[in-house]
C-alpha cells in the first residue's frame, strides 16, 4: 500500500514537473527569440514601463529617473505609461511588479527580467493543481491544470511577460493554496488536540502572497476585498480571530513596499499614478464608512455605484464583449463549463462546502469582471473592428477564464463518462485534452494578427527599424510618434502626438528651439506633406523634411524655417 501511494505521488510530481517545465520553456522562448543584447523591447507601453522601472530598481534602488528634458516642456516629453513630476520620470501603473522583479534582478542580473513572469506563472499552475485537487478530484485537477498550462490567455500574457495580470493571478493562487493548507493543518491539529505552528507559517505566506497580489494590481480590490470578506465570515470560527489578524498583518507586510513607494511617488499610499483611481478609492472608503450611521443610505449607495463604475455601466456592451472574447474566441469553454456546473448541482453526492463556495464566488467575480471591464471601451488593436487576444479584455478577465477551467474539466470528464464505456473514458478524455491543447497553442501562435508568431516577427523586424532611426537621429533628439514610443525609448526621448492640434504644433516649435526634433509615423502622401509644409506648419516656425522611408512609415525632421533661410544664404 505504501509503495502504491509512493508511486501515485511520484507520478503526480512527475506530471507537475513536466507540465510546469514545458510551460516555462515554451513561454520563455518568446522573449528569448525576440530580444538581443542592447535591444530589449516590448509591444505595449505598459510592458515598456514595467521593464524600465524594474531595471531601474535593480540597478539604482529607485523608481524615480531623472528626465533628460529638464524644462517645463518635458511634462509632455515622455512615453505612454510614464509620468513626469518635477523633471523626473515616474511609473503610472502599480509598482508591485517593478519592486518584486527588480529585487530579484538585483540578486542576480537584469537579464532574468523577461523570464520572471513565466516562472511565477509556473508556480501559479502548481498552486492551481493543488487547489483543484482539494476542491474537486484528481482527474479534474489533472485535466484542468493541463488546459490551464496551454490556455491561450494564460500562455499569451506569460510570454508577453511584463504585464501585471499573470503575476497578480499567480500570487492570488499561491495565497489561496497556502490558506487551504493552513486550514487543513488547523483541522488536523484540532482533531489531535495539539497546536500547529506550521499553520501560522502557512497563513503568513498566504498573507504575504495576497499582499503582493494587491500591490501588483490594486484596482482588483474592487472584487478581491468582498471575496476576502466572505471568506473571513465563512471560516471565521475555524481559523480564529487572532489567526485572521495574523493573516491580515502579513498581508499588510506584503503590501508595505508598494505603500511606501506610493507615498514617495504620489504622496498617498493607494492608487499608484492613476488620479481617477486614487479619487475613487478615497470616495469608496469614506462612503463605505458613512454607511454605518444609516442616514441617506440610498444616496450613499448611488455614490458608491457611480464611483465603482466610473467609466460607465453598459450591460449590453458587456454582453457583446463577452460574446466576442469568450463565446466566439473559445467556443468549447462555455458548453463544457455549463455541463460541469449542472452535473454538480444535480448530483448531491458531489456537494461540499468548499465546492459550493468556489462556485458562488466564481460566479460573483465573473459577473463583476464582465460588467466592469466589459463596460469600458479598449482600443489596444488599432483596428477597433478586430477582436484579438491582445486586447485588454482578455487579460482583465483572466481570473474568470482560469476559474472556469475546473468546471470545464468536470464537464469533459462527465460527458465522456456518460457517452462512452468505462474502459474508453480515460483514452477519450486524454485525446480530447490533447486536441484542446493543440487548438489552444495554435490559436495563441496564429489565431489572430496579434498571435505570438506574428508579434514576434514584427518585433524582430523592428530591430532594423530601431537601428536605422537611431543612426539618423542625434542622441539628444526628441521623436514625435503615435505608436513607436515603446520602440525608441529610452535611447531617444519620445513624445506621443500628431500635427492635428495648434497647441501641440506650437509646443513642437518651442522644443525645436532647444533640441533636434523628429516625427516618425505613417508616411505622408505628397499632397499631405505639401499641405503641412505650405499651410499648416509654417505659422509655427518649421517644416518637415523627409530623411527616411521604411515600409509604410517615414522619419521626418522638423526643420526651422529660420535655419532654412540661413542655409539658403
Amino acid at each position: 500500500m505504501k509503495l502504491l501511494k509512493l508511486n501515485k505521488s511520484s507520478i503526480i510530481s512527475a506530471f507537475l514537473i513536466i507540465v510546469g517545465g514545458l510551460f516555462f520553456v515554451g513561454t520563455s522562448a518568446y522573449p528569448y527569440c525576440i530580444q538581443r543584447p542592447g535591444f530589449v523591447k516590448w509591444s505595449s507601453p505598459d510592458e515598456t514601463a514595467n521593464y524600465y522601472f524594474s531595471k531601474l530598481w535593480a540597478e539604482t534602488g529607485s523608481l524615480i529617473a531623472k528626465s533628460p528634458i529638464n524644462v517645463p516642456e518635458g511634462v509632455l516629453v515622455r512615453p505612454r505609461s510614464f509620468r513626469v513630476v518635477d523633471d523626473t520620470l515616474r511609473p503610472v501603473s502599480f509598482v508591485g511588479l517593478p519592486l518584486l522583479y527588480g529585487s530579484l534582478a538585483r540578486l542576480s542580473s537584469v537579464d532574468i527580467l523577461p523570464y520572471l513572469t513565466p516562472f511565477f506563472a509556473m508556480l501559479g499552475l502548481w498552486a492551481f493543481f493543488s487547489i483543484m485537487r482539494r476542491l474537486f478530484s484528481l482527474p479534474t485537477a489533472i485535466i484542468g491544470t493541463t488546459l490551464a498550462a496551454t490556455f491561450p490567455v494564460y500562455w499569451y500574457f506569460s510570454a508577453k511577460s511584463m504585464f501585471h495580470n499573470v503575476l497578480f493571478v499567480s500570487c492570488g493562487l499561491m495565497a489561496w493554496y497556502c490558506g487551504l493548507r493552513a486550514l487543513d493543518k488547523l483541522r488536523l491539529a484540532r482533531r489531535r488536540s495539539v497546536s500547529s505552528p506550521l499553520a501560522l507559517i502557512l497563513l503568513a505566506l498566504s498573507g504575504l502572497a495576497l499582499g503582493w497580489a494587491i500591490a501588483t494590481r490594486t484596482s482588483e480590490l474592487l472584487w478581491l476585498a468582498p471575496v476576502v470578506l466572505i471568506l473571513i465570515i465563512v471560516y471565521f470560527k475555524e481559523i480564529g480571530w487572532y489567526r485572521w489578524l495574523w493573516w491580515i498583518g502579513w498581508s499588510w507586510i506584503g503590501m508595505l513596499p508598494a505603500v511606501c513607494w506610493n507615498i514617495i511617488l504620489y504622496d498617498h499610499w493607494y492608487g499608484g499614478g492613476y488620479p481617477a483611481m486614487s479619487q475613487s478609492v478615497e470616495t469608496i472608503s469614506q462612503t463605505s464608512l458613512s454607511l454605518l450611521n444609516f442616514h441617506n443610505l440610498a444616496d450613499k449607495f448611488t455614490v458608491l455605484w457611480q464611483t465603482i463604475f466610473h467609466f460607465g455601466f453598459w450591460p449590453e456592451r458587456s454582453l457583446t464583449m463577452f460574446k466576442h472574447y469568450v463565446v466566439e474566441m473559445f467556443p468549447w469553454l462555455i458548453p463544457l463549463v455549463l455541463v460541469g456546473i449542472l452535473v454538480f448541482i444535480f448530483s448531491r453526492r458531489q456537494w461540499s462546502k468548499g465546492k459550493w463556495l468556489y462556485l458562488l464566488l466564481w460566479i460573483l467575480v465573473s459577473v463583476f469582471l464582465v460588467l466592469y471591464y466589459g463596460s469600458w471601451q479598449f482600443n489596444d488593436n488599432p483596428d477597433i473592428s478586430r477582436f484579438t487576444i491582445g486586447n485588454s479584455y482578455t487579460r482583465y478577465w483572466l481570473p474568470f477564464y482560469l476559474g472556469a477551467l475546473p468546471w470545464a474539466a468536470e464537464g469533459l470528464w462527465r460527458l465522456a463518462t456518460f457517452l462512452f464505456r468505462r474502459r474508453l473514458v480515460k483514452p477519450i478524455v486524454a485525446l480530447a485534452v490533447v486536441g484542446l491543447c493543440c487548438w489552444s497553442l495554435h490559436f495563441t501562435a496564429v489565431g489572430s494578427e496579434e498571435g505570438l508568431k506574428f508579434t514576434a516577427e514584427r518585433q524582430v523586424s523592428d530591430y532594423d527599424l530601431w537601428s536605422e532611426v537611431l543612426s539618423r537621429t542625434e542622441d539628444n533628439s526628441i521623436i514625435i510618434t503615435l505608436y513607436h514610443d515603446k520602440l525608441f525609448f529610452p535611447e531617444r526621448q519620445v513624445l506621443v502626438g500628431l500635427f492635428d492640434n495648434h497647441v501641440m504644433n506650437r509646443y513642437y516649435g518651442n522644443l525645436l528651439k532647444k533640441w533636434p526634433v523628429y516625427y516618425f509615423n505613417f508616411r505622408f502622401s505628397d499632397d499631405a506633406l505639401e499641405y503641412l509644409n505650405n499651410r499648416r506648419l509654417p505659422p509655427f516656425g518649421y517644416k518637415l523634411e523627409k530623411i527616411l522611408d521604411y515600409n509604410e512609415f517615414a522619419l521626418y525632421r522638423l526643420q526651422s524655417i529660420e535655419e532654412q533661410a540661413v542655409d539658403s544664404k
